[in-house]
């Protein structure tokens, strides 16, 4: 389920990191109810960049794929 946190929350810039390494996901954060960006944790960053190929477009068969020469 997706996390939200409201954009108030970023004050606690300590405990917004916290909450983003607890999460292992993106989280959402919302102005006035309503998502505006998204923060992730850098681990849950470099995992998700696997994910994508030498151009940046996402590439969800790359583990999947054998490439054996």
């Amino acid at each position: 389920m997706p996390k939200f946190i409201p954009l108030t929350m970023m004050k606690d810039t300590a405990g917004t990191v916290e909450f983003c390494q607890e999460c292992g996901e993106p989280v959402f954060v919302t102005r006035n109810g309503m998502p505006g960006m998204v923060i992730m944790d850098a681990m849950f960053f470099d995992e998700y960049l696997r994910y994508r190929d030498q151009e940046g477009k996402l590439d969800i068969w790359k583990d999947s794929r054998c490439d054996h020469d």
